[in-house]
């Protein structure tokens, strides 16, 4: 198996409590092509903002949320980058993050997290497209 690449520093998340939790989805005339373009989330009152470029893991503090935005291409076309609150639609602000870990994978990368409730979920990207993943509890 390759070595993970990951660019910055990953913040300490372990017993982080999750304030907030959303997707920078990215749609390309109409159609998803990304559905967790950017992860930003918010722990203990600070932004982290995780994304994933050919394989890479890419951690940056961030001073503020995302903003959805659109513009368009020189072909006419419309890029959207939409805000899902997925944190909310998962029940999981309050909670605790257990652990996470980084690793790579045939193709890309991935970050899980596993919650204190067990409640995991992650998110990989896999020739340069992120989605979301492992939706689920581990008691299950």
């Amino acid at each position: 198996m390759d070595t993970i690449d990951i660019n910055g520093n990953p913040p300490e998340l372990r017993g982080a409590k999750v304030d907030e939790l959303l997707l920078q989805t990215f749609w390309y005339d109409g159609h998803l092509e990304d559905e967790a373009n950017v992860v930003y989330l918010q722990t203990d009152k600070s932004w982290h903002r995780l994304y994933f470029d050919c394989g890479i893991i890419f951690w940056r503090p961030d001073m503020e949320g995302p903003k959805a935005f659109h513009y368009k291409n020189d072909d006419g076309s419309l890029s959207d980058f939409k805000i899902t609150d997925f944190g909310r639609d998962h029940g999981l602000i309050g909670k605790r993050i257990e652990d996470y870990s980084m690793e790579p994978i045939h193709g890309g990368s991935r970050v899980r997290f596993k919650m204190q409730d067990g409640y995991e979920f992650g998110f990989e990207n896999v020739d340069d497209v992120s989605r979301i993943i492992a939706l689920g509890s581990s008691e299950d």
